[in-house]
């Protein structure tokens, strides 16, 4: 969107961040911000931000686009949650999104500065089932297995994604319209 963003194949593109403390959510506030494009010859869905916990299958947090190119928010910790689908983009147009998480079990998303979806999850215990491994963050991915990953389409991004960006507090509904009205250039 700024002139840096990353493009991301589908197929075996992904960028992985180190796991450290901040990068997890268990409870408080917490917000997750990123802008997306999807390439029109998306139509498998995939993630586009997820914190695994561990590689046994369990996920801190994702953003995940399906292929019919809606997309949700699913959150783990001893149990989980998930927003379902939440809306349905067009390709080839930049859209930003955020949620929003706080001490209260309120989660929030925005998509381009309008608040798409308010609800409370379920999840009262962060600590997963089968332990947190400090498994990085990945941007494009579901979780980067590496040579077993390649090929997986119905995993991974076929987009552009650009300025991810997580706060250890739940912004307010001011500050996301600001962010998306921002020019970072």
């Amino acid at each position: 969107k700024y002139g840096k963003a990353c493009s991301f194949d589908g197929i075996d593109d992904y960028v992985e961040v180190s796991s450290v403390a901040d990068l997890e959510y268990t409870g408080g506030d917490f917000s997750v911000a990123t802008w997306i494009l999807i390439d029109p010859l998306e139509n498998t869905g995939g993630s586009i931000i997820s914190k695994p916990w561990n590689g046994g299958g369990e996920y801190n947090y994702r953003l995940t686009m399906g292929p019919d190119n809606s997309f949700d928010v699913f959150l783990k910790g001893a149990t989980s949650w998930s927003s379902g689908k939440i809306k349905n983009f067009n390709s080839g147009v930049f859209y930003y999104i955020v949620f929003t998480l706080d001490s209260s079990q309120t989660i929030k998303v925005y998509i381009n500065g309008n608040k798409e979806l308010s609800t409370t999850h379920t999840i009262t215990d962060w600590t997963p089932i089968s332990k947190d491994a400090s498994i990085p963050l990945a941007i494009a991915t579901t979780y980067p297995y590496g040579e077993r990953w390649i090929g997986n389409t119905g995993f991974s991004f076929n987009g552009t994604i650009d300025e991810v960006t997580i706060f250890n507090r739940a912004l307010s509904e001011e500050e996301v319209k600001a962010l998306y009205k921002s020019d970072l250039s």
